[in-house]
Protein backbone atom coordinates (compact mmCIF):
# COMPACT_ATOMS: atom_id res chain seq x y z
CA UNK A 1 0.00 0.00 0.00
CA UNK A 2 2.75 2.54 1.20
CA UNK A 3 4.50 1.75 -2.50
CA UNK A 4 1.75 2.24 -4.27
CA UNK A 5 1.37 5.77 -3.28
CA UNK A 6 4.35 7.25 -5.01
CA UNK A 7 3.81 5.34 -8.65
CA UNK A 8 0.18 7.08 -8.06
CA UNK A 9 1.43 10.67 -7.48
CA UNK A 10 4.07 9.74 -10.15
CA UNK A 11 1.93 9.02 -12.89
CA UNK A 12 -0.21 12.68 -11.98
CA UNK A 13 2.96 14.08 -12.43
CA UNK A 14 3.99 12.42 -15.82
CA UNK A 15 -0.08 13.21 -16.64
CA UNK A 16 -0.21 17.18 -16.07
CA UNK A 17 3.73 17.20 -17.53
CA UNK A 18 2.12 16.10 -20.72
CA UNK A 19 -0.57 17.98 -20.95
CA UNK A 20 1.87 21.15 -20.49
CA UNK A 21 3.76 19.63 -23.18
CA UNK A 22 0.81 19.43 -25.42
CA UNK A 23 -0.56 23.05 -24.28
CA UNK A 24 3.17 24.06 -25.14
CA UNK A 25 2.68 22.50 -28.41
CA UNK A 26 -0.56 24.50 -29.40
CA UNK A 27 1.23 27.67 -27.53
CA UNK A 28 4.08 26.93 -30.54
CA UNK A 29 0.74 26.93 -33.36
CA UNK A 30 -0.87 29.87 -32.18
CA UNK A 31 -2.33 32.51 -34.45
CA UNK A 32 -5.10 34.74 -34.75
CA UNK A 33 -7.87 34.44 -37.32
CA UNK A 34 -9.56 37.79 -39.07
CA UNK A 35 -13.04 36.71 -37.75
CA UNK A 36 -11.94 37.30 -33.83
CA UNK A 37 -11.46 40.72 -34.09
CA UNK A 38 -15.15 41.31 -34.92
CA UNK A 39 -15.00 39.64 -31.02
CA UNK A 40 -12.67 41.91 -30.13
CA UNK A 41 -14.43 44.86 -31.07
CA UNK A 42 -17.68 44.21 -29.73
CA UNK A 43 -16.16 43.60 -26.55
CA UNK A 44 -14.34 46.55 -26.40
CA UNK A 45 -17.60 48.52 -27.20
CA UNK A 46 -19.14 46.27 -23.84
CA UNK A 47 -16.57 47.37 -21.56
CA UNK A 48 -16.72 51.04 -22.77
CA UNK A 49 -20.16 50.85 -21.41
CA UNK A 50 -21.81 51.04 -25.20
CA UNK A 51 -22.94 47.32 -24.79
CA UNK A 52 -22.53 44.64 -26.83
CA UNK A 53 -22.76 46.69 -30.54
CA UNK A 54 -20.75 46.98 -33.70
CA UNK A 55 -21.05 50.92 -33.75
CA UNK A 56 -22.13 52.40 -30.91
CA UNK A 57 -25.55 53.58 -31.18
CA UNK A 58 -25.93 50.35 -33.32
CA UNK A 59 -27.88 47.15 -31.88
CA UNK A 60 -26.67 44.35 -34.64
CA UNK A 61 -26.14 41.29 -33.29
CA UNK A 62 -23.03 40.49 -35.48
CA UNK A 63 -20.87 37.79 -33.21
CA UNK A 64 -22.19 34.11 -33.16
CA UNK A 65 -20.10 33.66 -30.26
CA UNK A 66 -21.82 35.19 -27.05
CA UNK A 67 -19.87 33.51 -23.70
CA UNK A 68 -16.58 34.51 -25.96
CA UNK A 69 -17.13 37.24 -26.49
CA UNK A 70 -18.33 38.76 -23.32
CA UNK A 71 -14.96 36.73 -21.65
CA UNK A 72 -13.01 39.24 -24.54
CA UNK A 73 -14.10 41.88 -22.39
CA UNK A 74 -12.23 41.46 -19.14
CA UNK A 75 -8.69 42.54 -21.43
CA UNK A 76 -10.15 45.53 -22.35
CA UNK A 77 -11.96 46.72 -18.86
CA UNK A 78 -8.72 46.20 -16.99
CA UNK A 79 -6.63 48.63 -19.72
CA UNK A 80 -4.61 45.47 -20.93
CA UNK A 81 -4.14 46.57 -24.64
CA UNK A 82 -4.37 44.44 -27.13
CA UNK A 83 -6.46 41.08 -26.49
CA UNK A 84 -4.87 38.76 -28.35
CA UNK A 85 -2.57 37.56 -25.64
CA UNK A 86 -5.69 37.20 -23.03
CA UNK A 87 -7.46 35.35 -26.04
CA UNK A 88 -4.61 32.77 -26.39
CA UNK A 89 -3.92 32.45 -22.99
CA UNK A 90 -7.83 31.75 -22.11
CA UNK A 91 -7.53 29.31 -25.52
CA UNK A 92 -4.81 27.22 -24.57
CA UNK A 93 -6.40 26.55 -20.56
CA UNK A 94 -9.70 25.46 -22.43
CA UNK A 95 -7.17 23.23 -24.49
CA UNK A 96 -5.95 21.90 -21.62
CA UNK A 97 -9.26 21.42 -20.08
CA UNK A 98 -10.33 19.11 -23.32
CA UNK A 99 -7.28 17.52 -23.09
CA UNK A 100 -8.09 15.98 -19.56
CA UNK A 101 -11.99 15.95 -19.82
CA UNK A 102 -10.63 13.36 -23.23
CA UNK A 103 -8.33 11.49 -20.79
CA UNK A 104 -10.92 10.87 -17.80
CA UNK A 105 -13.84 9.76 -21.01
CA UNK A 106 -12.04 7.95 -22.75
CA UNK A 107 -10.63 5.99 -19.33
CA UNK A 108 -14.31 5.55 -17.89
CA UNK A 109 -15.72 4.05 -21.27
CA UNK A 110 -12.89 1.37 -21.34
CA UNK A 111 -13.18 1.02 -17.79
CA UNK A 112 -10.88 -2.13 -17.30
CA UNK A 113 -7.39 -1.70 -16.07
CA UNK A 114 -5.08 -1.23 -17.76
CA UNK A 115 -6.22 -1.25 -20.96
CA UNK A 116 -8.53 1.81 -19.93
CA UNK A 117 -5.33 3.62 -18.56
CA UNK A 118 -3.60 2.99 -22.20
CA UNK A 119 -6.94 4.20 -24.11
CA UNK A 120 -6.60 7.23 -21.73
CA UNK A 121 -3.53 8.20 -22.82
CA UNK A 122 -3.75 8.11 -26.30
CA UNK A 123 -6.77 9.25 -26.75
CA UNK A 124 -5.63 12.85 -24.83
CA UNK A 125 -2.32 12.86 -26.94
CA UNK A 126 -3.11 11.88 -29.83
CA UNK A 127 -5.61 14.26 -29.48
CA UNK A 128 -3.17 17.07 -28.39
CA UNK A 129 -0.88 16.05 -31.67
CA UNK A 130 -3.61 16.57 -33.71
CA UNK A 131 -2.23 19.57 -36.18
CA UNK A 132 -6.09 21.15 -36.56
CA UNK A 133 -6.79 20.21 -32.67
CA UNK A 134 -3.53 21.82 -31.64
CA UNK A 135 -4.06 25.21 -34.02
CA UNK A 136 -7.37 26.16 -33.08
CA UNK A 137 -6.56 25.24 -29.22
CA UNK A 138 -6.14 29.16 -30.00
CA UNK A 139 -6.75 31.36 -33.29
CA UNK A 140 -8.57 33.85 -31.09
CA UNK A 141 -12.04 32.39 -31.43
CA UNK A 142 -14.31 30.40 -29.37
CA UNK A 143 -13.39 27.18 -30.96
CA UNK A 144 -11.32 25.99 -27.82
CA UNK A 145 -14.13 26.51 -25.52
CA UNK A 146 -16.49 25.14 -26.95
CA UNK A 147 -14.30 22.23 -27.46
CA UNK A 148 -13.90 22.12 -23.91
CA UNK A 149 -17.46 22.75 -22.74
CA UNK A 150 -18.66 19.70 -24.88
CA UNK A 151 -16.45 17.13 -24.23
CA UNK A 152 -17.04 18.03 -20.28
CA UNK A 153 -21.05 17.70 -21.36
CA UNK A 154 -19.75 14.20 -23.09
CA UNK A 155 -17.97 13.38 -19.74
CA UNK A 156 -20.67 14.47 -17.31
CA UNK A 157 -22.96 12.54 -19.17
CA UNK A 158 -21.42 9.27 -18.92
CA UNK A 159 -21.19 9.36 -15.58
CA UNK A 160 -24.59 10.45 -15.16
CA UNK A 161 -25.89 7.31 -17.05
CA UNK A 162 -23.23 4.69 -15.64
CA UNK A 163 -23.01 6.01 -11.66
CA UNK A 164 -26.39 7.03 -11.46
CA UNK A 165 -28.07 10.48 -11.56
CA UNK A 166 -28.23 13.09 -8.98
CA UNK A 167 -29.74 16.06 -8.12
CA UNK A 168 -25.91 17.86 -8.22
CA UNK A 169 -24.87 15.88 -11.16
CA UNK A 170 -28.17 16.99 -13.45
CA UNK A 171 -27.72 20.63 -11.83
CA UNK A 172 -24.11 20.21 -13.06
CA UNK A 173 -24.82 18.95 -16.62
CA UNK A 174 -27.44 21.89 -17.37
CA UNK A 175 -25.03 24.49 -16.85
CA UNK A 176 -22.21 23.06 -18.85
CA UNK A 177 -25.06 22.47 -21.79
CA UNK A 178 -26.01 26.14 -21.62
CA UNK A 179 -22.55 27.13 -21.23
CA UNK A 180 -22.07 25.90 -24.22
CA UNK A 181 -25.42 26.78 -26.33
CA UNK A 182 -24.65 30.37 -25.06
CA UNK A 183 -21.08 30.14 -26.72
CA UNK A 184 -21.92 29.07 -30.12
CA UNK A 185 -25.81 28.27 -30.74
CA UNK A 186 -25.21 25.14 -33.24
CA UNK A 187 -23.77 23.67 -29.76
CA UNK A 188 -27.24 22.38 -29.25
CA UNK A 189 -26.31 19.95 -32.28
CA UNK A 190 -24.13 18.02 -30.05
CA UNK A 191 -25.57 18.84 -26.25
CA UNK A 192 -29.47 18.30 -28.02
CA UNK A 193 -28.29 14.02 -28.03
CA UNK A 194 -26.53 14.27 -24.87
CA UNK A 195 -29.61 16.16 -22.64
CA UNK A 196 -32.16 13.55 -24.54
CA UNK A 197 -29.88 10.27 -23.44
CA UNK A 198 -29.63 11.62 -19.39
CA UNK A 199 -33.48 12.49 -20.25
CA UNK A 200 -33.93 8.49 -21.38
CA UNK A 201 -32.14 7.10 -18.57
CA UNK A 202 -34.16 9.10 -15.79
CA UNK A 203 -37.20 7.94 -17.24
CA UNK A 204 -36.08 4.77 -18.12
CA UNK A 205 -34.58 4.18 -14.28
CA UNK A 206 -37.11 6.28 -12.34
CA UNK A 207 -34.37 6.77 -10.02
CA UNK A 208 -35.84 8.02 -6.42
CA UNK A 209 -36.28 11.79 -6.67
CA UNK A 210 -37.13 12.05 -10.00
CA UNK A 211 -38.99 15.35 -10.22
CA UNK A 212 -36.24 16.85 -8.32
CA UNK A 213 -33.49 15.54 -10.67
CA UNK A 214 -35.87 16.75 -13.96
CA UNK A 215 -35.98 20.17 -12.60
CA UNK A 216 -31.82 19.99 -11.84
CA UNK A 217 -31.40 19.07 -15.17
CA UNK A 218 -34.17 21.28 -16.55
CA UNK A 219 -34.18 24.44 -14.77
CA UNK A 220 -30.93 26.22 -15.21
CA UNK A 221 -31.22 25.93 -19.16
CA UNK A 222 -34.32 27.13 -19.19
CA UNK A 223 -34.07 30.02 -17.08
CA UNK A 224 -30.58 30.83 -18.51
CA UNK A 225 -30.93 30.21 -21.98
CA UNK A 226 -34.61 31.99 -21.87
CA UNK A 227 -33.54 35.46 -19.92
CA UNK A 228 -30.76 35.79 -23.08
CA UNK A 229 -33.46 34.90 -25.32
CA UNK A 230 -35.46 38.01 -24.06
CA UNK A 231 -32.23 40.49 -23.87
CA UNK A 232 -31.61 39.05 -27.62
CA UNK A 233 -35.46 40.28 -28.57
CA UNK A 234 -35.75 43.42 -26.71
CA UNK A 235 -31.71 44.54 -27.78
CA UNK A 236 -31.36 43.06 -31.42
CA UNK A 237 -35.54 42.57 -32.23
CA UNK A 238 -34.00 38.62 -32.92
CA UNK A 239 -32.60 35.40 -31.31
CA UNK A 240 -30.56 34.78 -34.20
CA UNK A 241 -27.66 36.82 -34.76
CA UNK A 242 -27.45 39.04 -37.95
CA UNK A 243 -24.88 36.83 -39.68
Amino acid sequence: MKESLPRKSDRQSWLWATIALLVGGAWLRRFVVDDAYISFRYADHLARGHGLVWNPGEAVEGYTNFLWTVLMGIPHALGLGDPVPFAHGLGLLFFGVTLRATHLLAREVVQEEPLASRCGWWAMILLGLHPVAAAWATGGLETSMQAALLTLCALWTYRATRQGIRPSRAAALSLLLTAAFMTRMDSAVLGLPLGMAVLWVIWRTRPAGRAAIMAALCAPFVLLVGSWFSWKLVTYGSIFPNT
